[in-house]
């Protein structure tokens, strides 16, 4: 199993590439858009992946600190 944060969920995918490419200037690690098949999709910014939890906790922290959107773990 690995671990991501999320960041964000957006209807307007606009929204999602813009919340990215703050995230990518903030660090470097791997940011990506997860699309959903749904009739109105969703657009979900995910940092990742992390091998475990607690990466992805302070992961979670720094984001919070920095107040860079609403991040939640992902388990998948």
């Amino acid at each position: 199993m690995k671990f991501f944060v999320q960041a964000g969920a957006f209807g307007n995918r606009d929204n999602a590439t813009a919340l990215q490419a703050r995230l990518l200037e903030l660090a470097s690690l791997p940011v990506n858009i997860q699309t959903s098949d749904d009739p109105m999709p969703v657009h979900r910014v995910q940092i990742g992946p992390f091998d475990d939890e607690a990466t992805a906790e302070k992961t979670t922290r720094l984001l919070r600190e920095a107040a860079v959107g609403s991040p939640i773990i992902v388990k998948r």
